[in-house]
């Protein structure tokens, strides 16, 4: 089985292709399907002519949900990029492209969405031609590029037969007996109990088995093991699949875990080659920057060899000093983003590892906000975490710096008070009688504290007013924009 991310700007069409090709919705919460917009990672296995598997992930295309993006496209071999052939090449064509080839994801297929309601042919050949020109130079040049329609499946079978030829060309997974899987969800099933899933890498886990959660540190059993719904004895590496773990709790296991082999190791600093994309600012000891491996995130402080800056669309070695330690390999390939700004701006790979505490000059300069919390957040949008454990100073930073918003002890992740606001106003448009919480806490997929602190943050801003039980629009109610409209196109 191979795993294939989608990427490509919001509103392209990426959910709608998945399900002409697969039959399966990738999009499973209740805001997701009745906005069209795609807030959380999807899955949908396909089985090519070849007999070949393959497991789609199908990411969020908005600007605020990039680190939702890169816990999908972090494990995955192989993408399917999409571009709606009326609008072109978008913003986060290019941040996603960027990414994937930070990743160094090179086996891809483009496809071309909405292709029926493009008149001219001349005009679709230059759409290709642009997008074969923006891919020259990264990891995904070359990739065919497929026009398809997904409504009227106009060039499904020429697309489905791509993807057939990527997925035999991708290498086989490395076996060095020591497995890892990244957790992306976690969740009850009644009568079983927990269940993760992720992709796996790094070797081979059977029903049985006793393994070891990163940062739980919890020995855990495998009572059950299945890929999209197939019971298995043995997974390989390179495979996504499910696992019914004993003796833990979803809790102590979300997105951002880690699952292997005892013992998991672990480290704050690392040594790395990065590269800072063409563009962005220098890269090195000054500037707020968060790290994203895997499916997690952590604040890291880069420190360049010879202490000047990496410039922009270089190579050099750094040492990173993580802000807490993370179980990383040596080959682990990383994306950086600046956190102020929410923009990504490097990446590279691991080259060597130590365990020892950092000399002084590595030492981490204090913090003028806990982007270790604020990690934690962006990777819970609508479910966070409390702030324990992380120093009272650096978390009220958070909210100094406008990074996030706190109500009666909750904190937000500014990024998801923001989609959160996307959501209630699409809400109030059908229902301009009024929204109950209730309705808030299902659209988000939220407990009701929650829905309800979201609400009095919106309240504040003037995006919605209170009246007894029911919020209306309020006087800073935004419109909706087709840039959050939905990711539907054909």
């Amino acid at each position: 089985m191979t795993v294939v991310a989608t990427a490509g700007h919001v509103d392209h069409g990426k959910s709608t292709l998945v399900h002409a090709l697969t039959g399966v919705d990738p999009d499973r919460l209740a805001a997701e399907k009745a906005r069209g917009l795609t807030l959380e990672l999807g899955f949908a296995p396909l089985t090519l002519p070849s007999g070949r598997r393959l497991s789609f992930v199908d990411v969020p295309g908005h600007e605020r949900l990039v680190a939702t993006m890169l816990a999908g496209a972090g494990p995955s071999a192989a993408c399917l990029f999409v571009v709606d052939a009326t609008e072109g090449w978008r913003a986060q064509s290019e941040e996603h492209l960027r990414i994937l080839d930070l990743l160094a994801v090179g086996n891809a297929v483009v496809a071309l969405t909405r292709c029926d309601a493009v008149a001219e042919p001349a005009t679709l050949d230059g759409v290709t031609t642009d997008v074969a020109h923006r891919l020259a130079g990264t990891a995904l040049a070359g990739a065919p590029v497929v026009a398809i329609d997904s409504r009227s499946r106009r060039g499904l079978p020429d697309l489905v037969a791509a993807l057939d030829q990527m997925v035999a060309g991708v290498a086989t997974p490395p076996d060095s007996g020591q497995p890892r899987l990244w957790v992306d969800r976690s969740f009850t099933v009644r009568g079983a109990g927990t269940v993760v899933t992720g992709t796996l890498a790094g070797g081979r886990v059977a029903l049985d088995d006793d393994l070891l959660t990163w940062p739980a540190q919890r020995v855990v059993g495998v009572r059950g093991l299945e890929a999209h719904g197939r019971a298995l004895d043995v997974a390989d590496p390179g495979t996504r699949i499910a696992l019914n773990l004993r003796a833990i709790s979803p809790a102590e296991v979300p997105r951002g875990s880690l699952i292997g082999r005892a013992p998991v190791a672990t480290t704050s600093r690392v040594g790395a080659v990065l590269r800072v994309l063409a563009g962005a600012a220098p890269v090195g000891r000054r500037g707020a920057h968060l790290l994203h491996l895997g499916t997690d995130a952590v604040a890291v402080r880069v420190v360049p060899a010879g202490g000047r800056s990496v410039e922009p669309d270089t190579s050099a070695p750094v040492e990173l000093v993580l802000s807490q330690p993370r179980p990383l390999r040596v080959g682990d390939r990383f994306v950086v983003r600046d956190a102020g700004r929410s923009t990504t701006v490097a990446g590279g790979s691991i080259t060597t590892l130590s365990t020892g505490a950092p000399p002084e000059r590595a030492a981490p300069a204090p913090r003028r906000a806990d982007l270790g919390y604020l990690a934690d957040l962006r990777a819970h949008p609508f479910d966070p975490p409390r702030p324990d454990g992380h120093p009272t100073v650096e978390v009220l930073a958070l909210r100094e710096a406008g990074l996030a918003l706190s109500v009666e002890g909750v904190w937000f992740a500014r990024e998801a008070v923001e989609a959160a606001a996307d959501v209630v106003v699409e809400l109030l448009e059908h229902r301009p009688e009024g929204v109950r919480v209730g309705e808030v806490r299902e659209a988000l997929a939220t407990s009701r504290r929650h829905a309800l602190a979201l609400l009095d943050l919106l309240d504040q801003r003037g995006v919605t007013r209170r009246e007894g039980d029911l919020r209306f629009a309020g006087v800073a109610a935004p419109p909706l924009s087709s840039g959050v409209a939905g990711d539907r196109a054909r």
